[in-house]
């Protein structure tokens, strides 16, 4: 805290590549450029956006006020649709900022690999569940669908709102990345329309898609591709929790979600398929 304002000292840990931290916080100071609401980094005096503390690289980024969403509401998906429709529209204008996705389908397989010997007795189905997924998305991934900076975790608690359930501001650019634009949307849909017992609340949906239309219209194309881009979002978080399940260290405190919603949510869009 200051006399004016609060701010969070955020020093970055090895899971932060340096070579990408540049991207994030520039990002972060653009969409703030372009009135939409997150943290921002505060330059020194030299106009670095971070420097080292203990060999380590940190950041000053200004303090966002409100809390994160737990259960959303159809008021919550709506406004929250809404404000990713408007960062998408926003990282579409001119601008000299370009990440690839570093954890699109390459990194889904890679990460699979890794953990297939493991014991996976607990996840009946998986192995048929994400052999059919990959077979389906090397077949049909959409190509030509409209490109932009998307958010690449969208889920509720990286919505902050205001006490009169306004959103105050968008918050975690770390999996930010130049990619399809409606597979950032498919992220969403998983991350806000399925219920606890992991069913899917389609009034949700139509609340979400109809919201974000509203602000930045799809076309015909995006929403044909939606079916395949649901089950690479689908995989594409399946495939970490796996990872993080199976690759817990002793005396490390780490918070593992559970690959079995996930592993849910995959069957559910295989079988709509």
């Amino acid at each position: 805290n200051t006399s004016t304002d609060r701010y969070i000292f955020t020093i970055y840990e090895n899971r932060t590549n340096l070579n990408d931290l540049p991207y994030f916080l520039e990002l972060k100071e653009y969409l703030s450029k372009n009135n939409f609401n997150c943290p921002v980094p505060i330059r020194d005096k030299n106009n670095n956006l971070f420097n080292y503390y203990n060999e380590k690289p940190y950041a000053i980024i200004s303090f966002l006020e409100g809390k994160n969403i737990k259960e959303p509401s159809l008021d919550n998906i709506s406004k929250a649709a809404r404000k990713l429709a408007e960062l998408h529209l926003c990282s579409q204008k001119e601008n000299h900022l370009h990440r690839k996705n570093s954890l699109s389908i390459d990194f889904w397989k890679e990460t699979y690999a890794k953990i297939t010997k493991k014991n996976k007795q607990e996840f009946a189905g998986l192995k048929e569940a994400i052999t059919q997924g990959f077979e389906i998305i090397d077949k049909n991934w959409p190509e030509n669908l409209p490109v932009g900076i998307i958010h690449g975790d969208y889920f509720p608690d990286n919505v902050m709102l205001k006490e009169n359930g306004e959103i105050s501001g968008i918050i975690d650019f770390y999996m930010a990345a130049n990619d399809i634009l409606a597979y950032d949307l498919a992220i969403m849909i998983n991350a806000w329309c399925f219920e606890k017992d992991f069913s899917f609340n389609r009034e949700k949906l139509q609340n979400l898609l109809g919201n974000y239309n509203s602000i930045r219209s799809l076309s015909e194309a995006e929403y044909a591709a939606l079916p395949i881009l649901l089950v690479g979002a689908s995989i594409r978080f399946l495939v970490t929790r796996l990872y993080d399940y199976f690759n817990q260290k002793k005396g490390v405190k780490v918070s593992v979600k559970d690959p079995r919603e996930y592993l849910a949510k995959l069957r559910f869009h295989l079988n709509q398929l």
